[in-house]
């Protein structure tokens, strides 16, 4: 089962010699796997466009500190979203 959301996953790499120190190289692909369909759930299958670096700060952009949606209008011909300020 996937680490994500609830934590950032341990992953490990297989050792470039060959060796896995132990541990099985399927175990390894198999909760690599898990981890990316989880976060591919968690951002739909239309992932996160724009300009920000990340989720959260494109998140911070749109929403209250509450949680509710900041009032938002977005320009179809120039492509570009306005945050309305009432």
């Amino acid at each position: 089962m996937a680490d994500f959301p609830f934590k950032i996953a341990e992953l490990h790499n297989p050792n470039p010699e060959g060796t896995l120190g132990g541990e099985n190289h399927a175990d390894i692909e198999k909760k690599q796997n898990e981890e990316i369909v989880a976060i591919q759930k968690n951002l739909g299958a239309g992932g996160v466009e724009g300009t920000k670096e990340s989720l959260k700060d494109r998140l911070n952009v749109s929403l209250n500190s509450d949680g509710t949606l900041k009032l938002l209008t977005y320009d179809k011909e120039l492509k570009i979203l306005y945050i309305d300020i009432i």
